[in-house]
């Protein structure tokens, strides 16, 4: 079981063209320090699942030596563009013969999709099929189990994140992926109690704001929940530093990067 972040940026990815503030300047010399946007790969021996399809997703799947063909299924955690726009990239740079692409996604963002891309959707040669995805809904791999639980974002999208359970060495491990969050406490609650890793928003560092909590928030989140470890990703325009960064977070709490195995934030 392989867990990669394809990319841990925001909606408008890091650095941003034409900013000279010092994370992006930092990002241009250190590209260890750029970040596509969201979206996280897991590979199994039977499966290739993608947590989120951004607009980079072919770029991040190139990073990673894979085609469009190698992926299984995409799940999908809501309708916003840098979640779920690369849908179009990949299922047009499929071979035909390999089949219509499976994605589970919630209902307001299969009415996205498909008022987005109709091409996709056409009856005589559909190039995505859709299914289910919502809080609840548990989808099986071969070692590996996604549930959906709800973040509440924004109170008019329904956002669906993912509880990954793998097991491992002759254990579970459970995972709380949520890149986007509102201040509310995930639901439900106790599903996510004692996670062994919480993977939480980082669009804003500190304070939150436009429906995301900021990073301080996460970590209390994380913390009532029980949760081992804390990694922050979805990184925003936080316009400093890496270092500076990390001191503001504590040494704690972890800062996803580009090409990051999920598993190392368990070591």
């Amino acid at each position: 079981m392989e867990a990669t972040f394809l990319g841990c940026g925001d909606a408008f990815a890091i650095p941003r063209p034409g900013c000279p503030c010092p994370q992006c300047a930092e990002a241009r010399l250190d590209p260890r320090q750029a970040r596509t946007r969201s979206g996280m790969l897991l590979r199994t021996a039977e499966a290739c699942v993608l947590l989120d399809c951004s607009p980079d997703v072919a770029r991040q799947l190139e990073r990673q030596g894979l085609g469009a063909d190698a992926v299984t299924c995409v799940v999908i955690s809501h309708r916003h563009n840098d979640h779920c726009y690369g849908l179009y990239d990949l299922a047009r740079l499929r071979d035909p013969a390999a089949g219509p692409l499976r994605v589970h996604a919630n209902a307001h963002t299969q009415g996205t999709l498909r008022a987005a891309f109709p091409s996709l959707f056409k009856p005589e040669r559909p190039l995505v099929v859709l299914e289910a995805w919502g809080t609840g809904v548990r989808l099986a791999f071969d070692g590996l189990a996604l549930e959906g639980f709800e973040t509440h974002h924004y109170p008019d999208i329904d956002t669906t994140a993912f509880l990954l359970e793998v097991s491992r060495a002759g254990a579970l491990t459970r995972i709380a992926y949520a890149t986007d969050m509102g201040d509310a406490m995930p639901s439900p609650r106790a599903r996510l109690e004692g996670v062994d890793l919480f993977l939480g928003d980082g669009t804003y560092l500190g304070a939150g704001g436009h429906g995301h909590p900021g990073t301080a928030r996460v970590v209390e989140v994380a913390a009532s929940l029980g949760a081992r470890r804390v990694a922050i990703t979805h990184v925003g325009h936080w316009g400093v530093r890496a270092a500076e960064a990390a001191a503001a977070l504590g040494g704690d709490v972890a800062i996803c990067r580009d090409g990051d195995d999920v598993f190392s934030f368990l070591a």
